[in-house]
């Protein structure tokens, strides 16, 4: 809600990894923007949602000191940034000095820079590193330095969501899942021509409608199913052979990382995350042409072929590639965060 501050919300929670050493940790991220909430979420640590929409009234920011000190938190850092947000960086800083360790990281791409919201913030934030308020800015885009340079040398890795009691679906192994809204840089169209010209997809789920397709394509597989909540989406992803997130500008992915969670692949652009873009997964599901159906369409088949002749050879496979990334993720924050 536009009026409210939410702490430990549920959703914000119930899939997190856990891990001890982040018990101190709080990380405040923006209500109203889903792919990073969704990214927070999977993070250990205590987790605070906040909105861009307006400022925080002074009792607000009396309750979030309260929870600082309720809950013993040494470090605060925020999952993207807004005015709110750098309002909030200077009245910490200012009421509890150096007793706060402040961080941020940044979930953007250059390409949308176009948006010029996203530099006004990074100037902020680059400000706010200056004065020694926030003590160091972070990327989940690999070589985030190459274009921002007071940021982190590191790539910040986000987490899979932990699911703790399983999804339970039957899996149809002809049916392919694209999760995308109908935008330029999501590659709605692009993705849903790819599944369309395979034959072994018999059913193409959709989360938003591909406007005006018909025009140009008679596809009979193709079926809205309409915005769905977190955990309803989990149970699309593992019923489906396959998701498909091949967008045109991209970081880390969170309909990736869900989609392995439940056991199910996902094709991505080349995310160039090292030790990830040349696992046996990687190399099976990321997609060098991004605005070509006929290549994407060429990693379709053989991950449709191998639920039928290598099912336990593909599980094996997306939980190695899981594994690994919870490591990762867990270093790459322990490193960032100082911890």
């Amino acid at each position: 809600m536009d009026n409210d501050i939410v702490f430990g919300a549920d959703r914000d929670v119930r899939v997190a990894h856990i891990d001890p050493a982040f018990d101190g940790v709080m990380h405040i991220f923006d209500q109203h923007w889903h792919g990073i909430r969704s990214a927070t979420g999977c993070l250990p640590g205590r987790k605070l949602g906040i909105s861009h929409k307006r400022r925080l009234n002074g009792g607000e920011l009396r309750h979030i000191e309260g929870l600082i000190y309720k809950w013993g938190i040494h470090t605060i850092c925020y999952q993207g940034y807004s005015d709110t947000a750098d309002e909030l960086v200077g009245i910490i800083h200012e009421s509890m000095g150096g007793d706060i360790r402040q961080y941020c990281v940044t979930h953007v791409t250059p390409v949308q820079f176009d948006n010029h919201f996203e530099m006004h913030m990074l100037g902020k934030m680059a400000a706010r590193l200056r004065s020694k308020e926030l003590r160091r800015l972070g990327s989940v885009k690999p070589d985030f330095a190459s274009v921002c340079p007071v940021s982190w040398t590191g790539a910040v890795i986000n987490l899979p969501p932990a699911i703790r009691h399983g999804v339970q679906s039957l899996r149809s192994l002809d049916t392919v899942l694209i999760p995308l809204e109908n935008s330029w840089r999501k590659n709605l169209y692009t993705n849903v021509l790819a599944a369309d010209a395979v034959p072994e997809v018999a059913r193409i789920l959709l989360v938003n409608q591909a406007s005006f397709l018909g025009e140009v394509s008679q596809s009979m597989k193709l079926r809205v199913i309409g915005f769905q909540t977190p955990q309803v989406l989990l149970g699309y992803m593992a019923s489906s052979a396959l998701v498909m997130n091949v967008t045109l500008a991209e970081c880390q992915p969170m309909s990736q990382l869900e989609a392995l969670a439940v056991g199910t692949p996902c094709l991505t652009g080349p995310l160039g995350l090292p030790g990830f873009s040349d696992h046996p997964l990687g190399q099976l599901t990321e997609v060098a042409m991004l605005d070509n159906p006929a290549q994407i369409a060429r990693k379709i088949a053989p991950l449709m072929q191998l639920w039928r002749s290598d099912p336990k050879g593909l599980r094996q496979m997306i939980d190695d590639f899981l594994a690994k990334r919870i490591h990762a993720g867990l270093n790459s924050y322990r490193e960032f965060l100082e911890i």
